[in-house]
């Protein structure tokens, strides 16, 4: 489900946001800031710092999204997709998620590593890798989770996991998104 309790559907537009702990100081340690970081990408342009020429980077826009931070979830399987569109997204799921914008899908990057704090990380970046057959490969195919969903490592929101409801049907992706119409403006 969406931040405001409808499912997340097949085609319909939806940001992916990050509530991250940048401006956290001992002042503000009670009351830390509320500003998301939405997940967006935009055509390659001349100085960005990728590692690989011809890959459309990734960034995040903060606190207010453009319509460079909105994706689309397709089902993985391309003889499907028709049928899925307008059908709720199930939890681990394999799905593709597209860039609204530039039609390209969410992809990790194989042979572009990154160093960071944490060790070799893999990039990721909006480019559709296909096979022979002109369907995606393996590294634009993703599973959705959710912090909300039971069995989860990591949920810090729930003290007490026996408060979680443990239903069968508790199956579309609960992750927090928002909800935005085609052209761009946020759902009600």
């Amino acid at each position: 489900m969406g931040n405001d309790g409808s499912l997340v559907r097949y085609g319909q537009s939806v940001m992916f946001t990050l509530k991250p702990m940048i401006g956290l100081t001992e002042s503000n340690a009670e009351d830390p800031p509320e500003q998301p970081l939405y997940l967006a990408s935009d055509l390659e342009h001349l100085c960005d710092p990728v590692c690989q020429p011809g890959i459309q980077p990734l960034y995040f826009e903060y606190a207010k999204p453009s319509f460079a931070a909105q994706w689309r979830i397709e089902a993985a399987d391309p003889k499907l997709r028709l049928e899925f569109e307008g059908r709720p997204v199930r939890l681990d799921e394999k799905v593709i998620i597209k860039h609204v914008r530039t039609n390209k899908s969410l992809a990790l990057e194989p042979n572009c590593q990154i160093r960071n704090v944490f060790g070799r990380d893999l990039n990721v970046s909006a480019n559709t890798y296909y096979d022979s057959h002109k369907a995606e490969r393996d590294v634009n195919i993703w599973t959705l989770t959710s912090a909300r969903q039971p069995g989860v490592p990591g949920d810090n929101r729930i003290a007490n996991r026996a408060a979680l409801p443990a239903t069968a049907d508790n199956t579309s992706w609960e992750c927090d998104v928002a909800h935005h119409t085609p052209c761009g403006h946020q759902a009600a």
